[in-house]
């Protein structure tokens, strides 16, 4: 080793790993503040001293803690008294209807499974089918809320077709909030949200919570018919939404006018196959092999990917040879979260002729 000179790119990589270890120290601090309820508890005006007698957390530790909340802008300090800033007090309070806390505890299981990386690697931690389907469930259905659920219902809501609808099926619908939404725009409409019989009943708890009078139907689609006749078929970002199979057996309960609408992740299939992927990439797809789907008979190594699913353009004629007429199709820009995780998603909208 020289004593002398400095070896290359030093500055880059310290640099990194302190910026690292920062986040790491930052993700901490709100996961214990929220498992601590503190946000809760500030609801209202309170001192140090109250505070550290509910948490049991000596006031010169909290205070230093409450003062990085104050940093972060979840809280405010007035005088003697901490409270709950506004961004606080909607998305950090267990209570609040857009409180953060079921997806982000969600977002800490998957975390544990990178911070015991080598157990994970090894197989030895492992995400079964089940419980990655109860637990996208909640993550996704909260995270649609900040816009994808409106931007999509917006554009259905434009076609005549919904309008007149008596009927809807959901399939593979988990949380049901597209139903539910549905079902507010077109008053008239009977929906119903097919799924697993575990994930039905996370769906359950949403239409209670919206007081809908949306209906669940358990069962597998990969071996079971849908039980019924629809004049509009939802798919959105569920393990089907690309296979021949799946497509066949909607669009034979989907009655003739009706509309089929899917919305599903394409990757890069239908742009440049040859593009680079970018580190967030390669991180997306390590974690989408943590889950063990079917003993591994059922996914392909990219993410949002599943073995027998078409490509965009196979897709789109396979629908067409199926009878449907294609009436438009949406970029992922339309009706995504501007701050989602691009993957070519695409929303086709066809009508069966």
């Amino acid at each position: 080793m020289d004593l002398f000179n400095l070896p290359p790119d030093s500055e880059k990589v310290f640099n990194e790993l302190n910026n690292y270890g920062y986040n790491f120290k930052i993700f901490n601090i709100i996961k214990t503040s929220l498992e601590m309820r503190i946000y809760d508890f500030l609801e209202q005006d309170i001192t140090l001293n109250d505070l550290s007698d509910k948490v049991g957390i000596q006031c010169i530790k909290l205070e230093i803690l409450l003062n990085v909340l104050i940093k972060l802008g979840y809280i405010q300090k007035n005088n003697d008294n901490y409270k709950n800033s506004e961004i606080g007090d909607i998305y950090l309070r267990s209570n609040s209807p857009y409180s953060i806390m079921d997806y982000f505890f969600t977002m800490c299981r998957h975390l544990d499974m990178w911070y015991n990386l080598e157990d994970t690697l090894k197989g030895n931690i492992t995400l079964q089918d089940k419980e990655v389907f109860v637990n996208v469930v909640n993550g996704m259905g909260f995270e649609c809320l900040f816009g994808e659920l409106k931007r999509t219902t917006d554009i259905i809501n434009n076609y005549s077709e919904f309008k007149n609808a008596k009927t809807s099926l959901d399939i593979g619908g988990g949380h049901g909030l597209y139903s539910i939404a549905m079902s507010k725009l077109n008053p008239n409409l009977q929906s119903y949200v097919f799924d697993l019989k575990t994930v039905v009943k996370e769906t359950q708890k949403f239409i209670e919570r919206y007081d809908s009078t949306v209906k669940t139907i358990s069962g597998d689609f990969n071996t079971d018919d849908f039980k019924g006749s629809y004049d509009i078929i939802f798919s959105s970002y569920n393990p089907g939404g690309k296979n021949p199979k799946i497509a066949k057996k909607a669009i034979r309960s989907l009655n003739n006018g009706g509309l089929y609408i899917t919305k599903q992740c394409f990757n890069n299939e239908s742009s440049n196959v040859n593009q680079e992927n970018t580190l967030e990439d390669y991180l997306g797809m390590l974690e989408w092999n943590f889950a063990n789907l079917n003993e591994g008979d059922f996914k392909n190594k990219n993410m949002y990917s599943f073995k027998g699913d078409l490509n965009y353009n196979d897709y789109l004629a396979y629908l067409e040879k199926e009878g449907l007429s294609i009436l438009d199709t949406y970029c992922e820009n339309s009706f995504s979260n501007p701050y989602s995780k691009k993957c070519n998603a695409k929303m086709i909208i066809a009508k069966k002729m």
